[in-house]
């Protein structure tokens, strides 16, 4: 059974067009290097992580993984950790609530799809690319720039950022009390990481 999909972006609908390229691409020794030749997995408290180390920080695997940890754990303050403050800030002014909102229906809808309460078990992050793969991140941090400047930052968001990549990854995720052990999965989301310079956020 496939867990239901959410969406990825608050406020607009981002389609992407992702390519099979990886994040990078160079020679070594006359060998190509690319994501997913050598998997470092990471037995964390929260969720099991597996990705390619050398494209993947360390860090950048705890963001996403306190992402979808918060989501689970319905844990507001975590979720608030991986987004820009004032992108939260916009978003419970166009409505009160909304990102507590967005969380639960987050939640409510993979509820739904794997019929109980769940706990995910494992994230694997399968792939990555830069904005020349997806012109989504452009666009994201370009209406990021807009809300940072109506909210009289001294920087713009793009200002701030040191690096930026999309993923792809696949949640496992397991339904408590279920004796059977049955596994579910949800293969090839895409988020878009943002490494800056006052954290990582995952959008």
């Amino acid at each position: 059974m496939i867990l239901k999909k959410t969406a990825a972006v608050f406020l607009c609908t981002l389609t992407a067009l992702i390519s099979v390229t990886g994040c990078s691409s160079k020679e070594e020794s006359s060998e190509e290097i690319y994501y997913g030749q050598a998997y470092k997995e990471v037995n964390a408290k929260d969720i099991y992580r597996i990705y390619d180390g050398r494209f993947i920080t360390d860090e950048e695997a705890d963001a996403v993984a306190k992402y979808f940890y918060s989501v689970q754990t319905q844990d507001y303050e975590l979720f608030a950790s991986t987004q820009p403050a004032p992108y939260l800030e916009f978003l419970n002014k166009q409505k009160e609530g909304y990102t507590q909102d967005y969380l639960s229906t987050f939640y409510n809808d993979e509820m739904e799809g794997i019929g109980g309460d769940f706990e995910y078990t494992q994230l694997e992050i399968t792939d990555c690319g830069s904005k020349d793969d997806d012109h989504s991140l452009s666009d994201i941090s370009e209406m990021l720039d807009g809300i940072y400047q109506d909210a009289g930052e001294n920087k713009l968001f793009s200002e701030t950022v040191k690096d930026q990549k999309y993923i792809k990854c696949t949640l496992t995720a397991i339904k408590k009390g279920d004796d059977t052990s049955a596994e579910f999965t949800n293969a090839d989301q895409i988020l878009y990481v943002f490494t800056c310079e006052n954290g990582i956020y995952i959008l």
